[in-house]
Protein backbone atom coordinates (compact mmCIF):
# COMPACT_ATOMS: atom_id res chain seq x y z
CA UNK A 1 0.00 0.00 0.00
CA UNK A 2 3.08 2.21 0.64
CA UNK A 3 3.92 1.77 -3.08
CA UNK A 4 0.51 2.75 -4.38
CA UNK A 5 -0.12 6.00 -2.02
CA UNK A 6 3.90 7.18 -3.10
CA UNK A 7 2.55 6.83 -6.76
CA UNK A 8 -0.55 8.65 -5.87
CA UNK A 9 1.26 11.41 -4.38
CA UNK A 10 3.11 11.97 -7.17
CA UNK A 11 0.45 12.17 -9.46
CA UNK A 12 -2.49 13.86 -7.28
CA UNK A 13 -2.32 15.93 -3.83
CA UNK A 14 -4.94 16.52 -0.89
CA UNK A 15 -7.50 13.63 -0.69
CA UNK A 16 -7.51 12.22 -4.22
CA UNK A 17 -4.20 10.83 -3.19
CA UNK A 18 -5.64 8.50 -1.08
CA UNK A 19 -8.05 7.36 -3.59
CA UNK A 20 -6.59 6.98 -5.84
CA UNK A 21 -4.11 4.94 -3.67
CA UNK A 22 -7.07 2.57 -2.66
CA UNK A 23 -7.59 2.63 -6.55
CA UNK A 24 -4.12 1.31 -7.20
CA UNK A 25 -4.67 -1.19 -4.49
CA UNK A 26 -7.46 -2.38 -5.29
CA UNK A 27 -6.46 -2.83 -9.03
CA UNK A 28 -3.15 -4.22 -8.50
CA UNK A 29 -4.79 -6.80 -6.38
CA UNK A 30 -6.92 -8.94 -8.42
CA UNK A 31 -7.61 -11.79 -5.39
CA UNK A 32 -8.72 -8.67 -3.23
CA UNK A 33 -11.29 -7.89 -6.17
CA UNK A 34 -12.56 -11.29 -6.12
CA UNK A 35 -13.12 -11.83 -2.53
CA UNK A 36 -15.06 -8.37 -2.60
CA UNK A 37 -16.99 -9.43 -5.37
CA UNK A 38 -17.93 -12.61 -3.34
CA UNK A 39 -18.63 -10.58 -0.20
CA UNK A 40 -20.74 -7.81 -1.92
CA UNK A 41 -22.80 -11.23 -4.03
CA UNK A 42 -22.86 -12.63 0.12
CA UNK A 43 -24.33 -9.48 1.34
CA UNK A 44 -27.04 -9.01 -1.65
CA UNK A 45 -28.48 -12.67 -1.36
CA UNK A 46 -28.33 -12.21 2.68
CA UNK A 47 -30.21 -8.56 3.04
CA UNK A 48 -31.74 -7.92 0.01
CA UNK A 49 -32.87 -11.32 -1.48
CA UNK A 50 -33.93 -12.67 1.45
CA UNK A 51 -36.28 -9.93 2.30
CA UNK A 52 -34.28 -8.42 5.27
CA UNK A 53 -34.19 -4.65 3.88
CA UNK A 54 -36.15 -5.51 0.51
CA UNK A 55 -38.31 -2.04 0.16
CA UNK A 56 -40.29 -1.06 -2.38
CA UNK A 57 -39.91 -2.46 -5.73
CA UNK A 58 -36.67 -4.51 -4.29
CA UNK A 59 -39.50 -6.43 -2.55
CA UNK A 60 -40.46 -7.93 -5.90
CA UNK A 61 -36.79 -9.97 -6.09
CA UNK A 62 -37.30 -11.27 -2.73
CA UNK A 63 -36.51 -15.55 -3.39
CA UNK A 64 -35.06 -17.61 -0.62
CA UNK A 65 -33.92 -19.64 -2.90
CA UNK A 66 -32.12 -17.37 -4.77
CA UNK A 67 -30.42 -15.47 -1.58
CA UNK A 68 -29.62 -19.35 -0.90
CA UNK A 69 -27.42 -19.40 -4.76
CA UNK A 70 -26.22 -15.56 -4.23
CA UNK A 71 -25.06 -16.80 -0.72
CA UNK A 72 -22.99 -20.32 -2.27
CA UNK A 73 -21.90 -18.25 -5.10
CA UNK A 74 -20.19 -15.21 -3.14
CA UNK A 75 -18.33 -17.50 -0.65
CA UNK A 76 -17.19 -19.96 -3.48
CA UNK A 77 -15.59 -16.68 -4.95
CA UNK A 78 -14.51 -15.22 -1.47
CA UNK A 79 -13.02 -19.51 -1.43
CA UNK A 80 -10.89 -19.40 -4.41
CA UNK A 81 -9.77 -15.25 -3.71
CA UNK A 82 -8.42 -16.18 -0.70
CA UNK A 83 -6.57 -19.45 -2.48
CA UNK A 84 -5.05 -17.15 -4.84
CA UNK A 85 -4.16 -14.21 -2.70
CA UNK A 86 -2.59 -17.31 -0.67
CA UNK A 87 -0.52 -18.57 -3.74
CA UNK A 88 0.62 -15.23 -4.71
CA UNK A 89 1.91 -14.56 -1.30
CA UNK A 90 3.63 -18.07 -0.26
CA UNK A 91 5.19 -17.55 -4.22
CA UNK A 92 6.40 -13.90 -3.00
CA UNK A 93 8.06 -15.04 -0.11
CA UNK A 94 9.29 -18.25 -1.63
CA UNK A 95 10.89 -15.30 -4.31
CA UNK A 96 12.55 -13.33 -1.22
CA UNK A 97 14.24 -16.41 0.13
CA UNK A 98 15.64 -18.13 -3.00
CA UNK A 99 16.62 -14.17 -4.20
CA UNK A 100 18.42 -14.24 -0.49
CA UNK A 101 20.10 -17.36 -0.97
CA UNK A 102 21.37 -16.77 -4.57
CA UNK A 103 23.29 -13.40 -2.84
CA UNK A 104 24.77 -15.33 0.02
CA UNK A 105 26.16 -18.27 -2.54
CA UNK A 106 27.29 -15.64 -5.10
CA UNK A 107 29.30 -13.85 -2.37
CA UNK A 108 31.09 -16.82 -1.64
CA UNK A 109 31.78 -18.59 -5.07
CA UNK A 110 33.35 -15.12 -5.88
CA UNK A 111 35.66 -14.90 -2.42
CA UNK A 112 36.30 -18.66 -3.46
CA UNK A 113 37.81 -17.72 -6.97
CA UNK A 114 39.57 -15.17 -5.24
CA UNK A 115 41.39 -17.25 -3.16
CA UNK A 116 42.15 -19.46 -6.21
CA UNK A 117 43.18 -16.75 -8.23
CA UNK A 118 45.79 -15.64 -5.27
CA UNK A 119 47.43 -19.33 -5.47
Amino acid sequence: MRQELERAREESSGYKAYLLAVYYFVTGNYSLVVILTGLGLIAFGALILSGQFAVGPLDAITHQVFAGMFGVWGASLVVIGVSAYAVLFANKIFARLTQDDEGESESESDSSTEFDANI
